[in-house]
């Protein structure tokens, strides 16, 4: 199996982010403590994305939005509070034009400059976790409820609000994760799993509303992604002695993929689904490590120890592919890298904040 690893970078950890940081050319803009609207400063097309957390605030519900364009020379700049304020999740729509995000537990889509805010969602609990559907006419959402995934539920609903609907078998049991098929009319699904068994994999028809059993009980799905080309990602735990698997799931058929001793803290599909990025966790050092797989290369499984691939976690594509954003350091204070296709790194910000990509826009057509 052919296999590009990230090469390895060294941290630094910088000055704090109250400064205008070495390295790092940042613009502020608005009020980052009372949300005032003035001079907004919206993102671009072709920008990374990325949420910034101060020191000593919980990661969850109160980051600050920041962008960087694609070029190396850009200016790192801080975007309008509001309403990209006290951020939780958030996504962008497929072209670009408008994103989604969590704010205080409720679900809110936007267009890309802040404005025309509305509520989509209508359920108690933290409501986020958004994908858009590939046309970006509708959007799957999670809501988590409980400790643990306990009550967790998907939902469907229309980007305008309307559609709202609960997403599941029939109402015997809710989706408690979901995920759009390529062609925008399937949705897959994992449900909360029956009394003493772990959850199952489903495919769900939305134009008859027929579901389809992917994976039984027996072998049990502990996480999934579905690729562009409809190929499914499955993640499993295994006992004696305790193994995190990466399984594939292609033509109705299965194969292992990668094995780990540690835990995956994200995967993430390339655009064209030819390619797997993922970040491996490894005991309480806080060790992780960020691989990129080619699963239609070979049969081979890979053994992913804590010398494999490089430092990094929270990978997210370009729209093209060409580039990976990730993020390098020891929590709590995460910098944002960027490597390409050829392995060349490019470290885009120096701060002593916990910091994540959550989104990388399309460029405009032509």
């Amino acid at each position: 199996m052919r296999r590009s690893l990230i090469a390895v970078g060294f941290l630094m950890l910088a000055l704090p982010l109250a400064c205008t940081l070495e390295g790092e050319r940042t613009t502020s803009v608005g009020n980052p403590d009372d949300g005032s609207p003035e001079s907004v400063q919206p993102p671009a097309r072709g920008d990374l994305i990325f949420v910034r957390v101060p020191p000593g605030s919980h990661p969850s519900g109160r980051g600050r939005l920041f962008a960087i364009g694609p070029s190396a020379g850009d200016r790192v700049r801080q975007l309008a509070a509001t309403p990209f304020a006290n951020l939780g999740t958030f996504a962008a729509s497929p072209n670009g034009r408008r994103v989604a995000f969590t704010r205080r537990g409720e679900l809110w889509v936007a267009r890309l400059d802040g404005s025309k805010a509305k509520r989509l969602s209508r359920t108690a609990g933290i409501n986020g976790w958004a994908l858009w559907s590939p046309d970006g006419r509708r959007l799957i959402y999670h809501r988590m409820a409980g400790v643990g995934g306990s009550g967790d539920t998907a939902h469907l609903v229309n980007a305008d609000g309307t559609g709202y609907r609960e997403i599941g078998l029939h109402g015997e049991r809710l989706f408690t994760r979901a995920w759009w098929g390529p062609d925008g009319n399937r949705i897959y699904g994992m449900d909360g799993g029956k009394l003493g068994f772990p959850p199952s994999l489903h495919e769900l028809d939305l134009t008859t509303g027929r579901t389809t059993l992917l994976v039984e009980e027996r072998r049990g799905t502990d996480g999934f992604a579905v690729s562009a080309l409809g190929d499914v990602l499955i993640l499993r735990t295994v006992e004696q002695p305790i193994r995190r698997q990466l399984w594939l799931r292609e033509d109705g058929g299965e194969r292992l993929l990668a094995e780990t001793r540690g835990g995956f803290w994200a995967t993430a599909w390339s655009p064209d689904g030819s390619q797997i990025a993922a970040a491996v966790l490894f005991g309480d050092d806080d060790t992780s490590r960020l691989i990129i797989l080619d699963p239609h290369e070979s049969d081979d499984k890979m053994e992913i120890t804590p010398a494999t691939g490089a430092a990094g976690r929270h990978p997210l594509w370009s729209p093209d592919g060409m580039q990976l954003a990730f993020t390098r350091g020891r929590f709590p204070h995460d910098d944002v890298w960027i490597v390409d296709r050829d392995g060349a790194e490019r470290r885009v910000t120096r701060s002593r904040a916990f910091e994540e990509p959550v989104a990388w826009l399309a460029q405009p057509a032509g």
